[in-house]
């Protein structure tokens, strides 16, 4: 699944900043959701947080791996199953951090530094991080904001390049790694036409990019919807040594994922599902259709290689 902020909420001067870096680094900011799909209170529709925390029960962060929040603000009863990194600024009280957290979570504190030594005897072992400033939180300084910043940013680079890493290709030199993986596959490997294989639409498109321990391997595409609104998967390409891994499993649904959150912002309220198309070559018709793709149509060319047309709906349920 692609990596995706959920906004706790509390004083936006800070979870702002922190949500700018995540965008930066190829996360994708999820709106909160009540169980029936719906926005849930303390958190606009558009995924902007509002002032005041969520509670302690009910909403969920379909899907979000990182969760921030400044200030009063409560963390939920139930926690998102890829929650990975939790970054609170200035909470009113240590025991605002559960008793228990899920295995490999890392949760940051950013307090003032007064305030430092006793969180650090307070949290104990719940907390890895507990960051102290002397800069006036009150103002919103700017360097004290730049300081939090380096510090989340530094524990998200630790989480995108430890095992293996699914995102949006957001970074300078994303575009460039997705295209020379299509090129050892494409090109190199199955004799596509290089002229054939890159094309006008990669300007338009959304391209994710996966990693093995720091190392791209695995890509693929998002074409805007159609006049019948549904997206377009495409180019999704696996480096040879990293087949049979799930990698290919992570980049169609990480492009789904997309498709769903592309939905979203157009249609300002959340998209609770979507319909996605794709062109299969043949001999991947099997991976498609166990992944819930309905395959359809005659075989026909493309390239010089036979594909069929699969298209499904995906739907937000699934990446909860």
């Amino acid at each position: 699944m692609i990596a995706s902020v959920g906004l706790i909420g509390g004083d936006e001067r800070y979870t702002s900043p922190l949500v700018e870096v995540a965008r930066q680094l190829g996360f994708v900011v999820t709106p909160r959701m009540d169980d029936d799909g719906t926005p849930g209170g303390g958190e606009a529709a558009d995924g902007g947080a509002t002032a005041g925390g969520t509670g302690a029960s009910g909403p969920v962060w379909p899907g979000a791996s990182v969760l921030v929040g400044a200030g009063d603000v409560e963390l939920p009863a139930r926690f998102p199953a890829g929650l990975r990194v939790i970054a609170l600024v200035n909470p009113p009280d240590p025991d605002r951090i559960p008793a228990s957290l899920p295995d490999g979570v890392e949760v940051q504190v950013h307090v003032p530094l007064s305030k430092a030594a006793w969180w650090r005897v307070a949290v104990g072992d719940r907390v890895r991080h507990v960051y102290g400033y002397t800069l006036d939180l009150d103002e919103a300084h700017p360097s004290l904001v730049g300081l939090i910043r380096s510090r989340f940013a530094r524990a998200l680079v630790r989480f995108t390049q430890a095992g293996v890493w699914v995102r949006e290709a957001t970074r300078p030199t994303d575009l460039a790694d997705t295209f020379d993986i299509r090129w050892r596959v494409f090109v190199d490997e199955q004799h596509v036409p290089a002229d054939e294989e890159l094309d006008v639409r990669d300007a338009t498109a959304r391209h994710v990019i996966g990693h093995v321990d720091g190392v791209p391997c695995a890509t693929g595409r998002l074409l805007p919807p159609d006049d019948h609104g549904a997206y377009h998967l495409g180019r999704v390409a696996v480096l040879r040594e990293r087949r049979g891994t799930g990698l290919g499993r992570r980049i169609v649904r990480a492009l789904e994922r997309l498709a769903l959150d592309d939905a979203s912002a157009v249609a300002g309220r959340p998209v609770t599902e979507v319909p996605v198309a794709l062109s299969a070559q043949v001999r991947a018709v099997g991976f498609y259709a166990h992944l819930g793709y309905d395959i359809g149509g005659a075989t026909y060319l493309d390239a010089g290689i036979e594909h069929r047309d699969a298209h499904r709906l995906a739907r937000l349920s699934e990446f909860r």
